[in-house]
Formats: C-alpha cells, sequence, structure tokens
C-alpha cells in the first residue's frame, strides 16, 4: 500500500515534486513507489501575490477583480489545492495557533474581525479596507498566527 503522502499529491500538484524511495518492497500489493512530498515554492503566496491590485469587496472572492479578508486567503489556499471554510471566523475556528516564530509563509495571520497571508518577514498579503486592495504590506500591531500544516 502507498504511503499516506501519496494522497496529498494531486491536491498540490503545482507545488510539489515527487519523488520516489528504491526501498524493497516484499508483496505484489506494496510495488507502487513511496513518494515523498517536498515543497518547492510557497503556491499559497504565489496566488495571493497574482491578486495584487484586486480590489477590497466584502463577501467577494473574484479572482483579478475583488476580495475580501478570507475570499483572498480561501482562493490562493485553493490554488495549492486545499480548500479553506469561506469566512474568517470558520477558517480561525478550523487552523491550529502557532507562534510567529513557527509561521511559514502561506500561514494566516489574524487580527480581530480580520486576516492575512504570511508572506515571510514581518509582511503579509491581504485584502483590507485599508487600503481597499489587495496589498503586500508590514504586519502591525499583536496578531495570531495560524496553520493549517
Amino acid at each position: 500500500m502507498a504511503d499516506s503522502s501519496t494522497s496529498v499529491a494531486p491536491r498540490l500538484a503545482s507545488a510539489i515534486s515527487l519523488t520516489t524511495s528504491s526501498a524493497p518492497y516484499s508483496t505484489p500489493e506494496d510495488s507502487e513507489p513511496n513518494y515523498t512530498v517536498i515543497c518547492e515554492e510557497p503556491a499559497i503566496v504565489d496566488a495571493a501575490r497574482s491578486q495584487i491590485g484586486a480590489s477590497y469587496s466584502w463577501g467577494s472572492s473574484k479572482p483579478g477583480v475583488s476580495f475580501d479578508c478570507s475570499g483572498l486567503s480561501s482562493y490562493a489556499y485553493k490554488q495549492a489545492g486545499i480548500d479553506l471554510p469561506r469566512t474568517s471566523s470558520q477558517q480561525v475556528a478550523a487552523g491550529t495557533t502557532i507562534s510567529k516564530s513557527e509561521a511559514q509563509p502561506g500561514d494566516l495571520v489574524v487580527w480581530p474581525g480580520h486576516l492575512g497571508i504570511y508572506a515571510g518577514g514581518d509582511t503579509i498579503i491581504d485584502a483590507g479596507r485599508t487600503p481597499g486592495a489587495v496589498t503586500e504590506r508590514t504586519i502591525w500591531g499583536s496578531p495570531t498566527f495560524l496553520t493549517f500544516r
């Protein structure tokens, strides 16, 4: 039987490469390659960056046109093959809280009533009422960090 990481491969096809193990197998049922998932690029961050400049519109998730904060995060994750709930409160409830030092690009950065996608360092990509568009900007205040890893 294949390693459980093989089920991840179709969902993350744009963000991964697969390597096979040459480990010997004892039965024909186990003759499938043993895949290991290796992330080569931050597909979530890339998808969010591709929408920089789209306008802010509450309740919206229209690529190239407009997003709200949770619409952008659900869109970016979807491009990486990961389904997130649609609203920010649902996304927060579904994620796992982590420290900033544990955060990796693609994780979520959350404030009361708002969230963005962690881009690394001290930056996020978000769709906000201010400045009224999808932008990449510096993290402010004391947000919470969430992951779906």
